[in-house]
């Protein structure tokens, strides 16, 4: 029998089904922004600029990171969703098992080759020579730490495990903020300090991890083995997350060379306090379209398609409504919002006029996510990688072009324009696939 949080997949009204799995979610990326910005703070105020623009410039392979564990993760919680769609937990525990064996081969792989060529790395990262002395410090000890980082929270929430998902963040992310302070501040340790902060988070989060799938998942790992089809699986379904996060790796990697060549290590310390906070400002329409995931992934595999055509529909609504009041605020005090992370006024003036222009980009950044995850969950992945990417590949030549012809200054115009692209491209493919592309049950048949 499926137990009651897999029937509420099945059963409770979307609308109070995408709020209350977006609540959790939500908590723990909003504690994770919370991280960040503690994190920039701490090293705004306690370090310096530079050392924020050195950390900021290494962000790209941090992103880069985290899609891979979010494609290995990501990929098996949608397979787990379907599987526990039909009620097959001995396959659903079978295909975290390969995921996992699969993610942390992958993890002692990066940290080998990242270590070894550490400097060509920089550079490919865009890394500016005034901020390489921090971004060095930093990067080691982060490739140190991810061989402990994990993907799976995506896999909590596919089992209907909300809370434990909400504590995968909590837990981790809390050991963090108090050793950013103590080693920062009170052991004046500077960009180690942070670097060994992280460190620990990524450790605890391991930890925590191993625990869950020991004691509190629902899933059946006995007799569970490597199984190459399994793997198989995993990758391309989700391979459109590897797209959509590497696409922003790959794009603040170009961001960052075309800040060398425009403005040099200004604009590169600049977009490090102002991307902190648009990671902010994204969460809530982030947990939105994450709580889609589950919820698409499983009345797929239940047959139930006037589910997600709801889901997605109340996706959509509380999406835009939740890109609103970030932009609000940030259009109404931006230079108040900078001042927070810097005491010098020319950077604060200048940042305030990049959070304006960046924070216009809200309203339309949600869109092509939205889209995308429904046809990754449904089995569209081909289309689902072309939106996940649709938004960000615009940003950098966009940003070049602006730089070059009016100004440095005006670089932060591509990232408005960039995403109302990507939310036109969105708006159309929708649009096509709601006509022509059909889902197909058993019973029925869902335009969507």
């Amino acid at each position: 029998m499926k137990d009651d949080k897999l029937k509420a997949l099945e059963q409770k009204s979307i609308p109070r089904l995408i709020l209350s799995y977006s609540l959790t979610t939500f908590l723990a990326l909003a504690l994770n922004s919370v991280y960040t910005l503690t994190d920039a703070l701490f090293i705004g105020r306690g370090i310096g600029a530079d050392a924020l623009g050195g950390i900021t410039s290494v962000l790209p392979f941090t992103i880069l990171q985290g899609a891979i564990a979010m494609t290995i993760g990501g990929g098996a919680a949608i397979l787990v969703s379907r599987l526990l769609g039909k009620n097959d937990k001995k396959k659903a525990g079978e295909t975290v098992l390969v995921a996992a064996v699969a993610f942390w081969t992958t993890a002692l792989v990066i940290t080998a080759l990242g270590l070894i060529f550490i400097n060509p790395l920089l550079n490919l990262l865009g890394t500016a020579d005034s901020l390489k002395v921090y971004a060095k410090q930093y990067l080691i000890i982060l490739l140190v730490g991810n061989v402990f980082s994990t993907g799976f929270s995506a896999v909590m929430r596919a089992e209907g495990k909300m809370l434990f998902a909400l504590l995968q963040w909590v837990i981790p992310i809390s050991v963090n903020i108090i050793l950013d302070a103590v080693l920062i501040f009170v052991f004046k340790l500077g960009v180690k300090g942070a670097a060994f902060a992280t460190l620990a988070c990524q450790v605890t989060g391991f930890i925590t991890a191993m625990l869950f799938f020991l004691k509190f998942s629902s899933l059946d790992f006995k007799g569970a083995r490597w199984n190459t089809k399994t793997l198989g699986d995993v990758l391309t379904t989700g391979f459109p997350s590897l797209v959509q996060n590497g696409s922003i790796a790959v794009g603040m990697a170009l961001l960052n060379n075309v800040f060398k060549a425009v403005g040099g290590g200004d604009l590169q310390i600049i977009y490090g306090i102002v991307s902190k906070l648009l990671m902010f400002c994204i969460v809530p329409f982030t947990a939105i379209t994450q709580a889609l995931q589950p919820i698409a992934g499983y009345n797929y595999g239940a047959k139930k398609p006037e589910r997600i055509k709801s889901a997605m529909k109340y996706t959509v609504l509380f999406s835009f409504v939740a890109a609103a009041v970030p932009l609000i605020i940030c259009e109404s005090i931006p230079r108040i919002l900078i001042k927070i992370f810097t005491a010098d006024d020319a950077v604060a003036d200048a940042g305030a006029s990049a959070l304006r222009w960046i924070a216009a980009a809200l309203p339309f950044m949600f869109l092509p996510s939205a889209v995308g995850v429904l046809l990754q969950s449904t089995g569209k992945k081909a289309v689902a990688v072309f939106l996940f990417a649709a938004s960000f590949v615009f940003v950098p030549p966009l940003a070049l072009l602006f730089g070059k012809l009016t100004g440095a200054a005006t670089v932060w115009i591509s990232f408005p324009i960039a995403s109302i692209i990507g939310s036109a491209i969105a708006a159309v493919v929708f649009f096509i696939y709601n006509k022509k592309i059909a889902v197909v049950t058993k019973d029925n048949v869902l335009n969507i």
